[in-house]
């Protein structure tokens, strides 16, 4: 048979689970016709005695019905039969009827989804007209319901008239007395400062005006009037019960013994007696804790009380100090571990104390302290399983000093805390150490120091919590007061988040410019002067956003991961040219991490003068200057060289030309001469003996001659001698040429060289 789905208004889910009974897998109507798929792709007909107005999924081989006239039925496929379950209202006018949709969860509760209003039936037929059917969180909605959607973790979505609603299919660990968190209209203007818990579903709970019994079953709180007779609102700071089962109570008029006789409560007050102006401050104990023998250590205004719970007798210890605004310790909160006993004052730090013989160390934020304190006034201490020691601190965080006292390690809002005051500090069996903040109820891992805020978004009706309000139960269970009253818990079912981060890249911006739309398959191209670039980006987890952790890297331009924070939004900035791949990771607050995402790829493009096809030109450029100056200089260098050559041809040709003159005035001048003198020497040879005065004559003669071509060999090698060219050889040479002259013609000759 053949559907036209044109005619058909229809709901095709897929299987959840396998299918019993049956083999049908969808379900489609059309007016009083019921059509079943499956899964041979066979479909039936069947004929209803009603008109529809809307029809559910398969489940489980059955598929429920909303008739026009507002009828719940439930039809059977593998019978074939119908039930009516019961009328959801009466609709007058049918036609004007209609049902958006049908949803059934899967713990089996019905949500119907219709113009005339929510409907929900839940496991046991009862109808509803909330989202949940115990009613629970308070879930509110304007306008008209228009569908309902349930998630892979079982969370219900449910988009109403005035915006989407989620409610968690996680178990909510979290109880708060007063369920609705109206501890003002329930109780009045007083402070939920202590709580001790009782047999039963009772417990007992100290205010700033008095004390109460509060029932956790009834939800009922029954105050005890007059406990410290002739006092009106007395403030009660502190609630112990003591390992014989004894109960005390520390207030503002002395310590109490108390006791329970079903709904009723008296009291025994014990006043500390004090030197004169003093009785007053140690009557005030806010903090009990037991001693190893049994005994009570009282933490006063006014020092530390060791009080024997069997005699009754007590001893009042001081620790003097020179600093801080008390005259006497003033004790905030005890802690004691075998016989030493941590003392948390209200300005003058921290003090170790030896019980055995009340030796002490003091921890401040003193120069001299050997540990280093963020503040010096402990609010509460605690040990965590490593033995390391936990004091919550006023406007300073979270000191831990270690086991061997030798370190300290802060834990504040710089790296993680949501506030630097926390009020109590308690430890669990998995670990973890609690602590509550005026901002919430933080859990820690006490190695890491990770932390996880839990407030309103998770169950958690307070989030200022109140000095003094914190205490752990026998069934394990923590109890922390706050503004909006008690929070009860069970440490151990508070579960990670087991929702992994999907990332997203949400926004993008160019110079501020909206650039989402500039993203080509992932892609964003960028000129050089727009390397300013901002992104957002988002981890989807359907839960509270301020608990992501973000971590962003930039392929290209460094391999190291950059913590955002809880931040989704980065600026990157003189961003160079170069092609960049943006990742970026993400955990949900519990560890819970993303893997490494690809949000996109950047390319910034370089300028022309930074292009290859730019440096080419260039260089080709540069290469051609530099051939034209090489050719130019070696042009020169060769012209040079060719001018030296020729000079020097012109030096050996001047040369030439010189020794041919030196040849001719050797061979005119001084050949002559010395031919001369030989002619007179042989002629004087020949007249010897015969006339030799005509003969001596002929050798002075020829003597002369001989001398005169001496003078002029002296001449010729001075002319052609390098070492005589200088303007002083040559001042002389005139000098010794002048006097030769001038002594020749008898004239008188002076020589003067300037």
């Amino acid at each position: 048979m053949l559907i036209n789905n044109s005619d058909l208004s229809c709901t095709l889910l897929p299987e959840r689970g396998e299918i019993k009974n049956s083999e049908i897998v969808a379900a489609f109507y059309r007016n009083n016709f019921l059509f079943l798929l499956d899964k041979q792709k066979v479909v039936r007909k069947i004929l209803l005695p009603f008109e529809l107005s809307g029809i559910s999924g398969v489940v489980n081989g059955k598929v429920k019905l909303v008739t026009k006239n507002g009828e719940l039925h439930e039809f059977e496929a593998i019978t074939g039969k119908t039930r009516k379950l019961l009328k959801l209202l009466e609709v007058k006018i049918p036609n004007s009827f209609y049902t958006y949709q049908i949803h059934t969860d899967t713990k089996g509760v019905t949500r119907i989804v219709t113009n005339e209003g929510f409907f929900l039936l839940d496991v046991n037929g009862k109808v509803h007209t909330t989202l949940i059917p115990d009613g629970g969180e308070d879930y509110r909605w304007s306008g008209v319901v228009y569908s309902v959607f349930e998630d892979h973790l079982g969370n219900l979505w449910v988009g109403t008239g005035s915006g989407l609603l989620k409610i968690s299919g996680r178990k909510v660990p979290f109880q708060n007395f007063p369920e609705d968190g109206k501890w003002k209209e329930t109780v009045g203007e007083e402070m939920l400062i202590a709580m001790l818990q009782l047999p039963g579903s009772k417990m007992l709970i100290g205010t700033t005006a008095g004390l109460y019994t509060f029932d956790q079953t009834g939800q009922t709180f029954k105050k005890h009037p007059g406990i410290v007779p002739g006092e009106g609102k007395v403030p009660v700071y502190r609630l112990f019960k003591d390992s014989k089962g004894g109960i005390w109570a520390g207030t503002r008029k002395g310590l109490l013994k108390l006791t329970i006789n079903g709904d009723a409560v008296s009291t025994k007050v014990i006043r500390l007696r004090a030197p004169s102006g003093e009785e007053d401050w140690i009557n005030r104990a806010l903090s009990i804790i037991e001693g190893e023998s049994g005994e009570l250590w009282l933490g006063t205004v006014s020092g530390i009380v060791r009080y024997s719970t069997e005699t009754g007798n007590y001893k009042t210890f001081y620790f003097p100090c020179d600093f801080g605004d008390e005259g006497n310790s003033y004790i905030l909160s005890l802690y004691r571990d075998g016989n030493t006993l941590w003392a948390g004052t209200n300005s003058e730090g921290l003090l170790r104390i030896n019980t055995s013989n009340m030796t002490y160390t003091r921890y401040s934020t003193r120069p001299e302290s050997s540990l280093k304190l963020l503040s010096d006034k402990i609010m509460s201490i605690t040990k965590d399983k490593d033995g390391n020691i936990w004091a919550g601190t006023m406007n300073g965080g979270i000191n831990i000093i270690s086991r061997d006292l030798k370190s300290i390690r802060y834990l504040t809002t710089t790296n993680g805390l949501t506030s630097n005051l926390v009020f109590g500090l308690l430890a669990d069996s998995s670990g973890f150490i609690w602590a509550s903040t005026t901002k919430g109820l933080v859990r820690i891992d006490r190695r890491t120091l990770k932390t996880r805020n839990y407030t309103k978004s998770d169950g958690v009706l307070s989030v200022d919590f109140n000095q003094n309000a914190y205490y752990a139960g026998s069934d394990g269970k923590f109890y922390f007061g706050g503004s909006r009253g008690l929070t009860v818990f069970d440490p151990t079912e508070v579960q990670r988040s087991g929702i992994i981060p999907k990332l997203a890249l949400t926004d993008l911006k160019v110079l501020n410019e909206p650039a989402l739309g500039r993203l080509t398959d992932g892609e964003l191209v960028l000129e050089h002067d727009e390397n300013f670039f901002s992104f957002e980006m988002s981890a989807i987890t359907f839960e509270d956003d301020a608990y992501n952790l973000y971590f962003w890297k930039l392929e290209g331009l460094t391999d190291e991961w950059v913590s955002a924070g809880n931040r989704r939004t980065v600026d990157v900035s003189n961003l160079p040219p170069g092609e960049y791949t943006l990742k970026a990771k993400a955990s949900n607050g519990d560890d819970g991490w993303s893997g490494e995402t690809v949000l996109a790829r950047i390319v910034v493009v370089p300028p022309f003068w930074m292009t290859a096809w730019f440096w080419t030109l260039t260089g080709l450029f540069l290469a051609g200057v530099i051939v034209m100056i090489t050719y130019t200089l070696s042009r020169r260098k060769l012209n040079r060289e060719i001018a030296e050559l020729e000079k020097e041809k012109m030096i050996m040709l001047e040369r030439t030309k010189t020794r041919d003159r030196i040849a001719r005035d050797l061979h005119d001048d001084l050949a002559s001469t010395v031919s001369g003198a030989g002619l007179y020497m042989q002629s004087a040879t020949n007249v010897l003996g015969r006339d030799d005065e005509t003969a001596k004559k002929m050798i002075e003669k020829s003597a002369s001659l001989l001398t005169e071509a001496e003078q002029a060999m002296r001449d010729i090698v001075w002319s052609v001698s390098p070492q005589y060219d200088t303007v002083e050889n040559l001042a002389l040479r005139i000098r010794i040429l002048a006097r030769e002259l001038c002594e020749a013609a008898g004239i008188k000759f002076d020589f003067e060289n300037t």
